[in-house]
């Protein structure tokens, strides 16, 4: 999604799952630091230690809430698990006459909490490719 969008109107940010309560969920400046601050508590406390990469929020539970829809003109991509799912979403695309427009990209370890955590601990990105590329 863009990054324009993160100053519309109504936007909130929660430092950590947002499930936590409302009363964690904060506008503006102030509400976007508080996904870098230097320790984040919810069910766990997480701190940023050496190394973190500078673009991860502190919790990877931490969660950017949009009111309302989000327009198709924001999105600057889809990610999907795997190579099966983008081609039947594209199937299902092409089956409403319709079209993506932006980037659609595999990584299966988006989808993996596991392999988020292993990837965080050594501060690399998830790997992603576009799909029929």
């Amino acid at each position: 999604i863009n990054v324009r969008g993160l100053s519309a109107e109504g936007v909130l940010f929660s430092g950590r799952n947002a499930a936590g309560g409302a009363r964690i969920h904060l506008p503006g400046r102030v509400g976007f630091d508080r996904l870098y601050e230097h320790t984040v508590t919810g069910n766990q406390t997480w701190t940023r230690m050496a190394g973190h990469p500078s673009w991860l929020p502190t919790d990877m539970q931490a969660e950017v809430l949009v009111p309302g829809s989000i327009s198709l003109d924001s999105v600057t991509g889809v990610v999907v698990k795997s190579t099966e799912v983008a081609a039947t979403f594209l199937a299902q695309l092409r089956a409403a006459k319709a079209s993506l427009g932006v980037p659609l990209l595999v990584s299966a370890a988006m989808f993996d909490r596991y392999q988020v955590g292993r990837l965080r601990a050594g501060a690399m990105r998830p790997r992603e490719e576009v799909y029929g590329a």
